[in-house]
């Protein structure tokens, strides 16, 4: 299929835009991988996917078109996403689907028949193999073939029990420890997506309704209770072919786990207690909505209680509630937690649910309302109950009117705060995923009425705040980070038809960037992996190199669930893996194969930045009375962050033990209230300069656009030009962790006497996925590797651009665009090279002053290679293409 590619914007734009088209089976695909995750990591610009709509058609594997499976709920409880499908479940894409059978396995009839036509005769085989082997299958029991020609790879073939009206209770407790032990089948088979339709709701004659609610009913406790023991399983679909079962499936979802992740058809006009649209805030991956109940009675992962500061639940309205519910035990638990001590005010304390409707209760201490400063108490409250939620990875959570009422805070000022506080950390935390609701007594008018003014309110000022953003930016080349993207449900009717008309482009891949170059990369990747079926694939990534154990493991789990061989290449130069099989499949495990490298590609950035910065910079202890030794470098980069950012204190983990630093007493207190006096010692003052301008986040560093119109941009294209290279983008490195570590270095070798004053400028060639990573991390072996090793395993430049270009054209053979980095080296004491060097060799009789690099010719050198990164700094990145009339490009 060719691409269709509208370019919205362009490089006088701040954010340009491109769209591609995909089919439908790629469309599929892709629904079930974060795209957007990789193409940032790869290309760091946005991949989003569009345009798919109820009415798509799709083929089953027969090449039989039937309608496009209809998605009417989903929602995701402690990482396991539960959804409800209206779908052939003979052509629904999982790892496992679920028979209704009999204790015979005689595929007769219904579900059973329809499977085994559509999967061939091999599941009749195996299922009688399986009677003869083990007898009947017992009602409540269930067992597993292999699927054949379906789309999955096993059935699991439960027996449900018949309709007994007259013992409803032996019928509904079958059905229960059917669904259950089809869970557990699941977990033995390491399936990770599974179906299971209305068991017993057909020839069985179950009523639908209760059916229903009992199978969601018992996932739901299964995994409340069992989760860690259970936690293969990723996804649960519930599907049916017909409208009605589905809808009486998408009910009970409604009514046992809540509101979906987002608001879909699947909140119904008739379930009263659905939000309307003007009661609900989408920011980012954060929903926040109004509703009417009882804070005990919800059924989100998590509850706020609000409790007295000696840890009694049976003070306060609200914490009475919770603790009739829940049971004594949970008072037990808070005790256990607080023995006799106090909790000040604004502390947030989690226990168990115990029998709640919920995983976790966050039990917060108040104040009586005094004046407007304990409005601070009650924004310390909902910023940690957030943030524990996001430490708890939890995807719900319910807050009553903290404060409204014995406490006595104003109503209003209430509203104005918590709903403050959500948005506020909705802005921070882009991409966690949250649905906070705010649960109001329904007897409290006024409480109710107060919160829907401040919803409104807020809405009102976030769209005057987006306007104002859109009017300041929209020539900024960083307008896209600036601007809070809003919900499709904000909008009024007429906003979202017109929405609807402007965004009717079908089936597309959306690539945002800051300017064309970027998002051309992104489109030639996903041009030549994703929209080619293929046999075969091979991912080129040095980042392999470092994959340990546990992502090796994932590699076998990835090879078993797709079906697919994988083959690993490992050289002294690069590494790579093929991926082979059906080419669904081999697209499938490509996506998780590059998600996972994108995962070890970042965890080895971060590590060499802490690494970076505690050579510059390390907090220590001022005193070792305790045998305390210094931060370690994950801990020294949170502090120092902080300290830059201006913060009065941070909370870091120190070997298992939570330590507060505050800056201004220059002490850290840890949990077991031991108080230590703390430092900082500065090797090289790399933030002098910075401290002002820098705004805390991570990478350090800036890449700042140089102009045409520039003096340095026209020298370097007349030099360019010369070895027939057209500049495109010309970016200045500002890195002063980089540049810091580089002038110790320098010092270092000057003390040596190993350099003269001056540096080396030499090139290197790296490509498009790499190339923030040397901004971040500077030169590293893994980034850019030779053809070969010819003068030692290090990091290889060359002097000039044609011998940068007339090196290593096979790694580089399919970039589009070239990517090259001019940088100041230290290297003027060379020494001739070998492939076994791993450092260069002395140049003392005592063996201890090393040469600073290692060169392919003492005179007239071309080659350079370095053995420690810091000897190199990233001045320049020229982004530039190759001109045809230059054989040796």
């Amino acid at each position: 299929m060719e691409l269709a590619v509208v370019i919205i914007g362009g490089r006088d734009r701040g954010t340009c835009n491109i769209k591609i088209e995909v089919t439908h089976n790629i469309c599929e695909i892709l629904k079930d991988f974060d795209i957007d995750y990789i193409i940032r990591s790869k290309f760091g610009c946005t991949g989003i996917l569009h345009g798919v709509t109820d009415g798509d058609l799709h083929f089953s594997k027969q090449g039989h078109m039937s309608k496009k499976p209809e998605k009417l709920y989903e929602k995701t409880i402690r990482g396991l996403k539960i959804s409800v499908w209206k779908d052939d479940l003979t052509t629904h894409k999982v790892d496992a689907v679920v028979n209704a059978a009999n204790e015979d396995l005689n595929h007769v009839g219904g579900l059973a028949k329809d499977l085994v036509d559509a999967g061939g005769q091999i599941i009749v085989r195996e299922s009688k193999d399986l009677i003869e082997k083990c007898g009947k299958v017992k009602t409540g029991d269930a067992v597993v073939t292999n699927a054949g020609n379906l789309p999955c790879t096993k059935i699991i073939h439960a027996v449900g029990p018949k309709w007994n009206k007259t013992n409803e209770n032996d019928s509904s407790k079958l059905l229960a420890e059917a669904i259950q032990c089809i869970l557990k089948r699941a977990f033995e088979f390491k399936i990770k997506t599974l179906a299971i339709p209305a068991l017993s709701s057909g020839i069985f004659c179950f009523p639908l309704v209760l059916c229903a609610n009992i199978i969601v009913d018992t996932i739901n406790a299964f995994f409340k209770d069992k989760w860690e023991a259970h936690s293969y399983l990723d996804e649960i679909h519930l599907v049916n072919n017909d409208a009605k079962t589905a809808k009486a499936m998408e009910e009970a979802c409604f009514r046992i786990l809540g509101y979906p992740d987002k608001l879909t058809k699947a909140i119904s006009g008739n379930i009263s207690s659905s939000p309307t649209f003007e009661h609900v805030i989408k920011i980012n991956c954060l929903q926040l909505m109004l509703k009417q109940g009882n804070i005990e009675d919800q059924q989100t992962d998590v509850i706020v209680n609000t409790m007295s500061s000696q840890g009694d639940l049976t003070q306060g309205m609200i914490s009475k509630a919770i603790l009739k519910k829940a049971g004594s035990q949970l008072q037990n638990e808070m005790q256990a937690v607080l023995g006799n001590r106090n909790v000040k005010p604004g502390s947030v304390i989690r226990t168990n649910a115990f029998n709640l409707n919920s995983f976790n209760v966050y039990h917060a201490v108040c104040t009586e309302w005094k004046e407007p400063y304990d409005c601070k108490v009650l924004r310390d409250v909902i910023k940690t109950c957030l943030e524990y939620a996001k430490d708890d990875k939890i995807s719900s959570i319910s807050f009553p009117a903290i404060g409204t009422g014995n406490l006595g805070f104003p109503k209003s000022e209430v509203a104005k705060v918590m709903i403050e506080e959500v948005i506020s950390f909705a802005k921070l935390s882009r991409n966690f995923k949250l649905e906070v609701y705010f649960v109001l007594f329904p007897g409290d008018s006024s409480t109710v009425k107060a919160f829907e003014k401040e919803m409104q309110n807020a809405k009102t000022q976030l769209k005057t705040e987006t306007h104002y953003a859109e009017a300041k930016y929209k020539d900024c080349k960083y307008f896209s980070e600036e601007v809070i993207i809003y919900s499709y449900y904000e909008m009024d009717e007429g906003e979202r038809i017109k929405a609807d008309k402007s965004d009717s482009v079908g089936l597309v891949i959306e690539l945002c960037g800051e300017d064309n170059e970027t998002l051309q990369e992104a489109q030639a990747w996903i041009k030549r992996t994703l929209l080619v079926d293929r046999h075969s694939y091979v991912i080129n990534n040095n980042h392999i190199f470092y994959l340990g154990m546990k992502e090796q493991k994932k590699l076998q789990n990835i090879q078993a669930t797709y079906g697919i061989s994988l083959e690993e290449f490992l050289s002294d130069t690069e590494a790579h893996l093929e991926v082979k099989g059906h080419p669904f499949s081999v697209h499938r495990a490509f996506l998780e194969i590059e998600r996972l490298l994108c995962f070890v590609q970042e965890e080895y950035a971060v590590k060499h930045e802490r690494e970076l910065l505690q050579s510059l910079v390390q907090w220590m202890y001022a005193d070792h009375k305790s045998n305390v030794t210094d931060y370690d470098s994950e801990a020294n980069m949170i502090i120092e962050k902080a300290f830059l950012k201006k913060e009065k204190s941070v909370e870091v983990n120190v070997r298992d033990v939570q330590h507060i630093v505050h800056f201004i007493a220059k002490n850290a207190v840890n949990s077991q209230q031991q108080n230590f006096r703390i430092k900082r010692q500065c090797y090289y003052d790399y933030s002098k300069g910075y401290l002002d301008e820098w705004n805390g986040s991570s990478p350090f560093y800036q890449k700042l656009r140089i102009q045409p119109s520039d003096d340095i941009f026209e020298e370097k294209k007349m030099m360019f030009q010369k070895e027939g290279l057209e500049i495109l983008k010309l970016e200045n490195i500002c890195s002063p962790v980089l540049q810091g570590n580089f002038l110790l270095k320098k010092q270092l070798l000057r003390c040596n006497s190993l350099s003269k004053n001056g540096c080396q400028t030499l090139y290197q060639r790296v490509p498009a996925q790499f190339c923030n990573l040397v901004c971040r991390c500077g030169f590293q072996k893994t980034y850019s590797q030779p053809d070969e090793k010819k003068y030692g395993a290090g990091i290889y430049f060359s002097s000039n651009l044609r011998s940068l270009m007339q090196d290593q054209t096979r790694y580089f053979e399919q970039d589009q665009l070239i990517y090259i980095f001019e940088a100041e080296v230290l290297a003027n004491r060379p020494y001739k090279g070998t492939p076994d060097l791993i450092v260069p060799p002395p140049f003392d009789s005592e063996g201890v002053k090393l040469h600073d690099c290692t060169v392919d010719a003492v005179k007239h050198t071309k080659t350079y290679v370095i053995f420690n990164s810091s000897q190199a700094l990233p001045k320049y990145l020229i982004t530039c293409k190759k001109k045809i009339t230059h054989s040796y490009i």
